[in-house]
């Protein structure tokens, strides 16, 4: 059995797509950061945090409900790579690496709120649509899924607060 040359295992071997989206997904969060939008970001979102009191907790609650509130209508990953930057300097700043959690739980839990929010509401709308044979409007999901992502916030913003991590 012969062996495939180097470039035709490059060529062939690799996911190609994958690897460029992420590549591209990288370029977008360092450059927001790099000309300066993160840095204005984080500075409204501690402006907007004074309103609920400051602090790590006022922050946190304005970094969640702002990322699941973006997630609902944008890709879940791509924002949170896209926050990242902002959130580390939150996170130097403050002290407060559980920042990072407000922005993970924001972005999965806002993906619940449209039908486009995740993969997986994509998914479940086509099987639906598929089986029943009726159309799910933004009206019908955002009705039924508004009450849930609420709940999930609230959820989230208690753990965080009871739980002391980093």
């Amino acid at each position: 059995m012969e062996l495939p040359e180097y470039g035709e295992v490059v060529a062939k071997g690799v996911e190609w797509p994958s690897i460029t989206f992420f590549m591209a997904l990288f370029m977008l969060g360092f450059s927001l950061a790099w000309s300066g939008v993160m840095v204005k970001l984080a500075y409204a979102i501690t402006k907007v945090a004074e309103v609920l009191g400051g602090g790590v907790a006022g922050v946190g609650t304005v970094v969640l409900l702002l990322s699941a509130g973006l997630s609902g209508v944008l890709d879940n990953l791509s924002l949170v790579v896209a926050l990242a930057p902002a959130i580390k300097l939150l996170a130097t700043i403050l002290g407060a690496k559980k920042l990072y959690w407000f922005l993970l739980f924001g972005g999965v839990f806002g993906g619940n709120l449209t039908p486009v929010g995740s993969t997986a509401n994509i998914v479940a709308v086509s099987i639906l649509e598929r089986r029943v044979r009726r159309s799910v409007s933004w009206g019908s999901w955002v009705k039924l899924a508004v009450p849930i992502a609420i709940v999930q916030c609230a959820v989230a913003l208690a753990w965080t607060a009871l739980i002391p991590f980093g």
